[in-house]
Parts: structure tokens; sequence; C-alpha cells
């Protein structure tokens, strides 16, 4: 069960690498958390204080978000690689030699990319309610993003503050805990990154499924049968070109089992990292 005793955290780290929190002691194993969206590393302080008892846990904000929030920042510095070089940064800054992963949606494809980049020191995976594919599934509005005129009114329904809370609530099926709001600033980093790679999914992604189909990492996928945006068919084809991947499917649950579930979902990440 998660209690907040015994759980040790570190003040906020500013570096030049970002903001980032730890919890836990340095000599035990090493977990990083990296948060997806709707919401930011704020979501993940419960998991991280509660883990913190056997790891020790860093968990970044991303580039474009919570204490890293920056307002007109370019593609390239929101996207994939820069935001897996800067996790690196922290890893090497914090003498990281070994650790785990755990990600949750856009957070997933950065974990991927940092595992390659990080080669051969990453244990295991633990991803939930991302995407590791070429060809996710789309919504209509999405699949309109590319197509002149009606695209424009894509993007502006999309990224608008009434669609991302839409998301957050619509998204959190079990229980009355929501994802954190994202702020004006967040909403144009999301914008950023999705307005783009919605433009080319299969280009923006391809690397990432390449990534995925030759790591051998241990991973576990986490799936809330009631994700309104990732069907756990999309988990299963994830977990089908993956060499070393195994599924759970959590009932009732949508795209936060971290929240929605987090006594299971502590749980499962301790049985599975202890493997």
């Amino acid at each position: 069960m998660i209690t907040a005793t015994a759980m040790t955290a570190t003040l906020l780290t500013a570096t030049a690498q970002g903001n980032y929190q730890q919890f836990g002691s340095a000599d035990k194993p090493t977990i990083l958390i990296v948060h997806g969206f709707p919401g930011n590393a704020t979501d993940w302080l419960v998991i991280a204080k509660s883990l913190s008892e056997h790891y020790r846990v860093i968990v970044p904000d991303l580039i474009g978000f919570g204490n890293n929030a920056q307002k007109n920042l370019p593609f390239d510095q929101v996207w994939l690689s820069s935001q897996a070089e800067n996790m690196f940064n922290i890893l090497q800054k914090e003498n990281v030699n070994s650790l785990s992963i755990i990600a949750h949606d856009f957070g997933v494809p950065i974990a991927m990319t940092l595992t390659e980049k990080f080669s051969g020191k990453v244990n295991g995976l633990i991803f939930t309610a991302g995407n590791t594919l070429s060809d996710p599934p789309l919504n209509s509005v999405m699949r309109a993003v590319p197509k002149p005129i009606i695209g424009g009114f894509a993007k502006g329904f999309l990224f608008s503050k009434f669609s991302i809370n839409m998301m957050r609530t619509m998204g959190t099926k079990k229980g009355k805990i929501y994802p954190v709001k994202n702020t004006d600033t967040e909403r144009q980093a999301l914008k950023t990154i999705f307005a783009t790679a919605l433009e080319d999914m299969k280009g923006y992604f391809l690397p990432v499924e390449k990534i995925a189909g030759k790591s051998d990492v241990k991973t576990l996928i986490i799936w809330g049968d009631k994700d309104p945006f990732f069907p756990v068919s999309h988990a299963e084809k994830m977990k089908a070109k993956m060499k070393n991947a195994e599924l759970i499917v959590y009932s009732g649950v949508g795209h936060y089992a971290f929240i929605e579930e987090s006594n299971k979902f502590v749980d499962d990440v301790i049985k599975f990292f202890a493997l």
C-alpha cells in the first residue's frame, strides 16, 4: 500500500539539464520516471515516494513542462532526441551507470530512444499508455491535422484548453483523482510536439519502432482496458513487435493506470524489476 512513511526526497534540483526531483538514497537501484500528458511529473510524485523505499527514483519534467516549461520552444527542442538527450545528461550528472525506466504516454518513445543511447545499462522497462509504433491508432480529428484547410481547425480544437482538460478527465476511468491541469505554456509545447508529429507519424515514429524491435531489454507493458486513446489491441501490437515483452491489462482503468490503480501499479513495478 502507498504510504507517506520511510520516504525521503531531495529538493528540486535545478541544473543546466533542467529541473528534476529525486527520492530515496543514491545507494539503491535507480528508476527513472518519464512522464507523459495531459499532466506532468507532478502526477508521479506519489508513486516515486512509494518506490523510494526500495529504489532511488529520479523524476524529471520534460522540456516544455512543469518546472521546465518555457514559451515558444521549437520542435527540435521538445522532440524525442532532445528529450532523451536531456534525460541522459541528468543521469550522467547523477553518476547513474545502471537503471530501470518507467514511462507513460509521450514518455514511452522518449524512454525507448534513451534505451538505445544508454545501451547496455538499462535493466528493465515499464511502459504504460504510450506508443512505439509508426502506425498508432488515430481518431478522426488527429487524422485531419495534415490536411489542407481543415487541418488548421483540427489543430485549434485538439490543443485548446477545453480539449486538453477533457482528455485528462475522459482518460481517467476509475477513481476521482485526475492528472494535473496543464498550463498555457505547457499546452503550447504539447501543440508544438503533436501538431508537427501528426503531419508524418510514420516518419517521426519509425526510428522508435526500429529501436523497440531490436531491444532485448525486459519490458512490462501495463494497460487499461478502458483507455479511450489507445485500445488494448495497440498494446498487444507493441508487445508482438518487441523481443522480450509481457502485457498486463488492468480492468476498468483508462489512460492513467499509475493514478487509477496506484497500489497495484507499485506492486507490479516492484515485482517486475525484482525478477
